[in-house]
Protein backbone atom coordinates (compact mmCIF):
# COMPACT_ATOMS: atom_id res chain seq x y z
CA UNK A 1 0.00 0.00 0.00
CA UNK A 2 1.37 3.59 -0.94
CA UNK A 3 0.90 6.46 1.46
CA UNK A 4 -1.59 7.86 -0.89
CA UNK A 5 -3.62 5.32 -0.67
CA UNK A 6 -3.36 5.22 2.58
CA UNK A 7 -4.48 8.71 3.35
CA UNK A 8 -7.31 8.06 0.88
CA UNK A 9 -8.49 5.49 2.87
CA UNK A 10 -8.15 7.08 5.99
CA UNK A 11 -9.97 10.12 4.45
CA UNK A 12 -13.11 7.49 3.78
CA UNK A 13 -13.18 6.07 7.01
CA UNK A 14 -13.30 9.49 8.84
CA UNK A 15 -16.00 10.46 6.18
CA UNK A 16 -18.33 6.97 6.81
CA UNK A 17 -17.64 7.74 11.01
CA UNK A 18 -18.57 11.47 10.43
CA UNK A 19 -22.06 10.59 8.31
CA UNK A 20 -22.62 7.50 11.34
CA UNK A 21 -21.92 9.87 13.76
CA UNK A 22 -24.30 12.48 12.29
CA UNK A 23 -27.10 9.71 12.06
CA UNK A 24 -27.09 8.26 15.19
CA UNK A 25 -26.80 12.64 16.55
CA UNK A 26 -29.82 12.87 14.60
CA UNK A 27 -31.72 9.48 15.59
CA UNK A 28 -31.15 10.33 19.36
CA UNK A 29 -32.39 13.50 18.85
CA UNK A 30 -35.24 12.82 17.29
CA UNK A 31 -35.70 9.88 20.04
CA UNK A 32 -35.22 12.48 22.48
CA UNK A 33 -37.69 15.34 20.83
CA UNK A 34 -40.51 11.99 20.71
CA UNK A 35 -40.21 11.38 24.60
CA UNK A 36 -40.23 15.07 25.33
CA UNK A 37 -43.43 15.55 23.30
CA UNK A 38 -45.10 11.87 24.41
CA UNK A 39 -44.31 13.24 27.95
CA UNK A 40 -45.67 16.30 27.48
CA UNK A 41 -49.06 14.80 25.57
CA UNK A 42 -49.19 12.60 29.26
CA UNK A 43 -48.97 15.94 31.46
CA UNK A 44 -51.64 17.72 29.18
CA UNK A 45 -54.16 14.24 30.00
CA UNK A 46 -53.31 13.80 33.05
CA UNK A 47 -54.17 17.25 34.15
CA UNK A 48 -57.27 16.97 32.13
CA UNK A 49 -58.44 13.73 33.86
CA UNK A 50 -58.01 15.99 37.25
CA UNK A 51 -59.71 18.82 36.17
CA UNK A 52 -62.25 15.94 35.06
CA UNK A 53 -62.53 14.35 38.51
CA UNK A 54 -62.30 17.51 40.57
CA UNK A 55 -65.69 18.40 38.44
CA UNK A 56 -67.38 14.82 38.93
CA UNK A 57 -66.32 14.95 42.80
CA UNK A 58 -67.58 18.70 43.36
CA UNK A 59 -70.71 17.52 41.63
CA UNK A 60 -71.45 14.35 43.95
CA UNK A 61 -71.06 16.93 46.68
CA UNK A 62 -73.66 19.43 45.15
CA UNK A 63 -75.89 16.44 44.22
CA UNK A 64 -75.51 15.40 47.67
CA UNK A 65 -76.76 18.82 49.00
CA UNK A 66 -79.35 19.27 46.44
CA UNK A 67 -80.62 15.86 47.50
CA UNK A 68 -80.86 15.90 51.22
CA UNK A 69 -82.94 19.42 50.31
CA UNK A 70 -85.53 17.47 48.21
CA UNK A 71 -85.44 14.93 50.72
CA UNK A 72 -86.08 17.70 53.18
CA UNK A 73 -89.31 19.25 51.17
CA UNK A 74 -90.64 16.17 51.03
CA UNK A 75 -90.63 15.98 54.73
CA UNK A 76 -92.48 18.86 54.90
CA UNK A 77 -95.28 18.28 52.49
CA UNK A 78 -96.06 15.04 54.39
CA UNK A 79 -95.85 17.09 57.50
CA UNK A 80 -97.84 20.09 56.30
CA UNK A 81 -100.62 17.56 54.15
CA UNK A 82 -100.93 15.48 57.82
CA UNK A 83 -101.89 18.92 59.64
CA UNK A 84 -104.50 19.78 57.12
CA UNK A 85 -106.60 16.50 58.11
CA UNK A 86 -106.38 17.59 61.36
CA UNK A 87 -106.39 21.70 61.36
CA UNK A 88 -106.67 24.92 59.17
CA UNK A 89 -107.44 23.32 55.30
CA UNK A 90 -107.10 26.41 53.68
CA UNK A 91 -103.83 27.73 55.22
CA UNK A 92 -101.81 24.32 54.99
CA UNK A 93 -103.02 23.74 51.16
CA UNK A 94 -101.16 27.15 50.51
CA UNK A 95 -98.33 26.03 51.91
CA UNK A 96 -98.14 22.34 50.67
CA UNK A 97 -98.95 23.89 47.42
CA UNK A 98 -95.63 26.61 47.89
CA UNK A 99 -93.75 23.46 49.29
CA UNK A 100 -94.79 21.51 46.09
CA UNK A 101 -93.55 24.19 43.78
CA UNK A 102 -90.42 24.16 45.65
CA UNK A 103 -89.77 20.78 45.68
CA UNK A 104 -90.11 20.52 41.62
CA UNK A 105 -87.56 23.34 41.44
CA UNK A 106 -85.21 21.37 43.83
CA UNK A 107 -86.08 18.35 41.52
CA UNK A 108 -85.42 20.49 38.67
CA UNK A 109 -81.72 21.40 40.11
CA UNK A 110 -81.02 18.21 41.14
CA UNK A 111 -81.50 16.86 37.35
CA UNK A 112 -79.26 19.23 36.30
CA UNK A 113 -76.58 18.56 38.60
CA UNK A 114 -77.07 14.79 37.31
CA UNK A 115 -76.79 15.83 33.94
CA UNK A 116 -73.65 17.32 34.75
CA UNK A 117 -72.42 14.32 36.32
CA UNK A 118 -73.06 11.97 33.49
CA UNK A 119 -71.20 14.51 31.32
CA UNK A 120 -67.71 13.95 33.54
CA UNK A 121 -69.12 10.21 33.76
CA UNK A 122 -69.03 10.18 29.70
CA UNK A 123 -65.54 11.86 29.46
CA UNK A 124 -64.30 8.83 32.60
CA UNK A 125 -65.23 6.71 30.10
CA UNK A 126 -62.98 7.66 27.49
CA UNK A 127 -60.19 8.97 29.60
CA UNK A 128 -59.88 6.50 32.40
CA UNK A 129 -59.57 2.63 33.38
CA UNK A 130 -63.28 0.82 32.96
CA UNK A 131 -62.76 0.52 36.87
CA UNK A 132 -62.94 3.80 37.36
CA UNK A 133 -66.34 4.19 34.72
CA UNK A 134 -67.95 1.55 36.73
CA UNK A 135 -67.22 3.19 39.97
CA UNK A 136 -68.18 6.66 38.73
CA UNK A 137 -71.72 4.94 37.69
CA UNK A 138 -72.18 3.46 40.90
CA UNK A 139 -71.12 6.38 42.53
CA UNK A 140 -74.22 8.03 40.15
CA UNK A 141 -76.64 5.44 40.73
CA UNK A 142 -76.46 5.44 44.74
CA UNK A 143 -76.69 9.50 44.36
CA UNK A 144 -80.27 8.95 42.32
CA UNK A 145 -81.26 6.02 45.16
CA UNK A 146 -80.22 8.82 48.12
CA UNK A 147 -82.14 11.46 46.43
CA UNK A 148 -85.42 9.13 46.62
CA UNK A 149 -85.37 8.33 50.17
CA UNK A 150 -82.46 5.45 50.40
CA UNK A 151 -79.15 5.70 52.42
CA UNK A 152 -75.71 8.14 51.49
CA UNK A 153 -73.88 7.75 48.98
CA UNK A 154 -70.85 7.18 51.38
CA UNK A 155 -69.37 4.36 50.42
CA UNK A 156 -69.82 4.77 46.70
CA UNK A 157 -68.15 8.33 47.34
CA UNK A 158 -65.08 6.95 48.95
CA UNK A 159 -64.71 4.45 45.97
CA UNK A 160 -64.80 7.27 43.73
CA UNK A 161 -62.33 9.43 45.31
CA UNK A 162 -59.83 6.42 45.85
CA UNK A 163 -60.01 5.12 42.31
CA UNK A 164 -59.59 8.86 41.24
CA UNK A 165 -56.63 8.79 43.48
CA UNK A 166 -55.07 5.83 42.40
CA UNK A 167 -55.45 6.77 38.71
CA UNK A 168 -53.91 9.58 39.02
CA UNK A 169 -51.04 8.78 41.63
CA UNK A 170 -47.92 10.48 40.97
CA UNK A 171 -45.41 7.51 41.81
CA UNK A 172 -47.20 5.57 39.31
CA UNK A 173 -50.41 5.86 37.93
CA UNK A 174 -53.18 3.58 37.94
CA UNK A 175 -50.75 0.50 39.08
CA UNK A 176 -52.43 -0.10 42.14
CA UNK A 177 -55.86 0.03 40.42
CA UNK A 178 -55.74 -3.90 39.47
CA UNK A 179 -56.24 -4.72 43.30
CA UNK A 180 -58.47 -1.89 43.60
CA UNK A 181 -60.97 -3.44 40.94
CA UNK A 182 -60.95 -6.53 42.61
CA UNK A 183 -61.64 -5.03 45.97
CA UNK A 184 -64.83 -3.57 43.72
CA UNK A 185 -65.56 -6.78 42.12
CA UNK A 186 -66.01 -8.87 45.20
CA UNK A 187 -68.03 -6.57 47.11
CA UNK A 188 -70.41 -6.62 43.67
CA UNK A 189 -72.64 -3.58 42.33
CA UNK A 190 -74.95 -1.84 44.49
Amino acid sequence: MTPESISAIATAAVGVAGIAGAILSASLSRRAQLDVARSTHMQAASDHKREVYVTILDTMDRGKVQARRCRDLAKVISELEARALVGDELATREAVKAAQGELRDCFQRFIELMDEFHHGHSTVAILSPPVISRVTANAQKALFVYAQGGPAPSQEEADLLQAMRLDIDPTGPGKRLPGFERMIDARGAP
